[in-house]
């Protein structure tokens, strides 16, 4: 009996730690670096026609199923549609993630700039 005590401890105190080392998850920053594609441009080259912000949302179940997410080119059409833009410079990214388990990841992209017109 005190036998079947001890291994039901120990699984239960297993089956914790697993539970627990699954809800743990880390992050890590790369240094933001250049791309080496940068343009010079003068200020009397363009109009800044004001900021505009897209918000992408990606989403995974289990690791095994993804879909959504952000790029440029949706940024690119709202600033058009809004403002008539010919370009989007100075790029800004940044996300929000909420997560609950390994069941479900979701992670808001929050991308940003401002939009151009170049003038001729």
């Amino acid at each position: 009996m005190k036998q079947k005590k001890i291994v039901s401890m120990i699984g239960t105190l297993v089956l914790i730690i697993s539970a627990l080392c699954l809800m743990v998850s880390c992050t890590s920053v790369n240094p933001i670096r250049d791309h080496g594609v940068s343009v010079n441009l003068a200020e009397n080259q363009y109009e800044i026609l004001g900021r505009v912000e897209y918000r992408g949302i990606a989403h995974n179940v289990l690791g095994l199923f993804s879909w959504g997410g952000a790029a440029y080119s949706k940024l690119y059409e709202k600033a058009k549609a809004e403002f008539g833009a010919d370009d989007v410079i100075n790029l800004s990214l940044d996300y929000e993630q909420a997560s609950y388990g390994i069941f479900y990841n979701k992670r808001t992209y929050i991308m940003s700039g401002l939009a151009v017109k170049y003038k001729k």
